[in-house]
Parts: structure tokens; C-alpha cells; sequence
């Protein structure tokens, strides 16, 4: 039960990157399956906090994993709650 609630959370993280990328990707007639890379929302925030905020790249990389991990963590905590709720009594 604890690997299903790692992989649910870590294909939430997935989804999510993969929306936003599709959300920052330019407007275009048709679907194309290119916008939806989460590889292009981590460069887009990595370039933000090195280009924008001014931070040097080891550092951006650094935050960008953090983030990224405590928001799998934070997905999974209320997966754990959700199903101890649901499954026990």
C-alpha cells in the first residue's frame, strides 16, 4: 500500500509538470504531444530562478529538486491521509 501511494504521488508530480509545460507552451492550431515534456517546465523554472532571481545554476538545480521533492512528499502525506481515512475505520 505505501508503493502505491509513492507512485500515485510521484505520477501527480508528472501530470502537474507536464500541465504546466503544456500551460507555458505557445499557442498553436493543433495538439501536438511535444508540449506536454515536464523536461521543458524544469528548464523554464531553472531559467528562472538563474536568469530572474539571479541565482548561480548549482544552486537553481538545487532548489528546483527541492521543490520538486517536497511537493511529491507533500502529495504523498495527503494521499496517506486520504486513504487511511478511506481504508481504515
Amino acid at each position: 500500500m505505501k508503493l502505491l501511494k509513492c507512485f500515485l504521488s510521484l505520477f501527480i508530480v508528472l501530470v502537474l509538470t507536464s500541465l504546466l509545460s503544456y500551460g507555458m507552451a505557445p499557442v498553436s492550431d493543433g495538439l501536438h504531444w511535444a508540449m506536454f515534456n515536464p523536461m521543458e517546465s524544469i528548464e523554464s523554472i531553472l531559467f528562472m530562478f538563474s536568469f530572474g532571481f539571479g541565482f548561480p545554476i548549482w544552486l537553481s538545480v538545487v532548489v528546483v529538486v527541492l521543490l520538486l521533492l517536497a511537493l511529491w512528499y507533500g502529495i504523498y502525506l495527503v494521499l496517506s491521509k486520504i486513504f487511511n481515512k478511506l481504508f481504515l475505520p
